[in-house]
Parts: structure tokens; C-alpha cells; sequence
């Protein structure tokens, strides 16, 4: 299976040794079937020589945006996002606003749509430069490289007993590494779009940009100690922030949670979202000037 050269997989030698596995190894069927499908994708595309250590700027992109590295992001939507009315209040500029827009929801909507454009807008640019230097440095990399979504495994309670035996179950889909970078940056702007909404709410809510940053560091951070909830840690905003985790199965198989999954990840993200749009609003047509 492994080649003397740096570690590279001879894929068509991968695909006949998992086969034989599959027949002598039961009780790893859900992971050897993995493999197994992700080999036999590599020679369909033409890769035979496979080194999965080796990064690339196509893989560090997805990389970026599915773990925990998207917490910088989050910190720099803190910042964007906190002042964004709060200033405003403090500063007295908020009536001179509304000499222009009458309607104070059209000025908070403004605002929000403001602090979106420039977090996104950053985030785009950040996934160009990320790739171009990366590029630079370790190789573009393969397009068609493979990864595996949509991840399914059965999970064994920590009190489970020796006599308790479950077998690897694992449902996926295997798509290309362009495809995974893009659906990463996406569902990263998704999540974090529902952060700012959540961010400019406690900006006119609190009145202080101070308070606004330091819940929103808060907020930012207990995405850390969710796990510790168990399965009530999928309430948490912070939680899903790397959402293409949730659809890898990633977090779920980290934190032993099984509502961990892009469906669930979505649901709290449109919820808080629209939860905290509506208090933003309501509160901005009851606060004076």
C-alpha cells in the first residue's frame, strides 16, 4: 500500500488490499468502506499517487473555513458588527440620521446590511489571498482531490458496557476538493451572517459598544465549552460556526453529540438569526434618541 517515496499511496494497490479487508475484517466494514470508495474515486480520476499529508492552497482553503481557525473571523465580526448602532445612540448622531430615513428600522437594516458586506466581503478576500499565497508556497493542488460529507456514524455512549457492541454504520458522499472549499466558505458565511445579526441586536440592546464587544468575545468563545452541555450544545450560536463540520460528521464524532449535523446546524443558525433581527428591530423603534 505505501510506496518508499514521501509517504505516497498506490491507490490501485490501496483498492485491492481494502477489498480483501472487507472480507476478513467485519467489524470495520463502515470504515474500510470509506476508504474503499475514496480510493476507487482517486483512480477514477486519475489519481493514482496520492500523498494525504501533503497540503496544497486548494486544501487549505477548506481547511481555513471547516475548523476552528474561523473563530479569527468571528472575532473580526465582533468587531465590525458591535459599534454598529451603539455608536450611533452614544454619540447623538442617531437623530441626525433619522432627519434623512424617518423610519428607524430602514436605518437598522441599513446598518446590518453594512456590517454584513464588509464581513463577507472580507471573507471573500481572504479566501483569494489564503489560496494565492498558499498556492505559492505548497502547489495548487488537485481540483477533483476527494472529500468525504454528509458523514453518518454510529456513536458508543461512554457507559456503554463490554457487552454493548455496535457496528460502524457510516452513510457519505464523496465530492470534489473545489466543491468542499466553496460549500466551506459558504456555510462559513452563512453562520457568521447569523452572528452579526445576533451582534447588531445586542449593539442596540446594550447601548455600549464595550458590552457589545465583551459578550460577543463571550458568545465567540463558549463555542469552546459547548461540548461540556452535551446535547444541549447545539443551542449554542458559537457551536456550528465551522458548519461544513457539522455535515462531515466531524463535531459529532468529537463531541459525542449526534444532533451535531448540518440540518440541526442551520436550524439554530436561522433561528438565533431571526430571533435576534426581530428583538434589534423592535428594540430600535422603542429606544429614544
Amino acid at each position: 500500500m505505501q510506496e518508499s517515496n514521501g509517504g505516497t499511496v498506490n491507490e490501485r494497490l490501496q483498492v485491492q488490499s481494502l477489498q480483501k479487508s472487507l472480507s476478513t475484517i467485519p467489524t470495520q466494514r463502515g470504515s474500510t468502506l470509506e476508504q474503499l470508495a475514496l480510493a476507487r474515486y482517486r483512480v477514477s480520476h486519475g489519481i493514482i499517487y496520492y500523498n494525504p499529508a501533503a497540503d496544497s492552497g486548494m486544501r487549505l482553503v477548506g481547511l481555513v473555513f471547516g475548523g476552528d481557525t474561523i473563530v479569527l473571523f468571528a472575532l473580526i465580526a465582533v468587531v465590525v458588527a458591535s459599534d454598529t448602532v451603539s455608536s450611533e445612540l452614544h454619540s447623538g448622531t442617531w437623530g441626525i440620521l433619522l432627519l434623512h430615513a424617518p423610519k428607524r428600522r430602514q436605518v437598522y437594516l441599513a446598518k446590518w446590511g453594512a456590517a454584513l458586506l464588509i464581513l463577507w466581503g472580507f471573507m471573500i478576500a481572504a479566501t483569494v489571498g489564503i489560496f494565492a499565497f498558499s498556492s505559492v508556497l505548497m502547489g495548487i493542488g488537485s481540483t477533483v482531490a476527494p472529500h468525504v460529507v454528509g458523514t453518518v456514524t454510529t456513536l458508543i455512549p461512554e457507559n456503554a458496557g463490554p457487552s454493548l457492541v455496535l457496528p460502524a454504520q457510516q452513510i457519505f458522499h464523496i465530492i470534489p476538493q473545489w466543491s468542499y472549499d466553496l460549500l466551506a466558505l459558504v456555510l462559513a458565511m452563512l453562520t457568521l451572517g447569523g452572528f452579526v445579526t445576533l451582534l447588531v441586536s445586542l449593539s442596540v440592546v446594550t447601548r455600549s459598544t464595550v458590552w457589545s464587544l465583551i459578550i460577543g468575545v463571550l458568545v465567540v468563545m463558549s463555542g469552546f465549552f459547548a461540548p461540556l452541555l452535551g446535547p444541549e450544545s447545539v443551542l449554542d450560536p458559537a457551536v456550528s460556526f465551522p458548519l461544513i463540520s457539522d455535515w462531515t460528521g466531524t463535531l459529532a464524532m468529537q463531541d459525542n453529540v449526534r444532533a451535531l449535523t448540518l440540518g440541526t446546524g442551520l436550524a439554530v443558525t436561522i433561528i438565533w438569526a431571526v430571533a435576534t433581527l426581530a428583538v434589534g428591530l423592535w428594540r430600535v423603534a422603542h429606544t429614544e434618541v
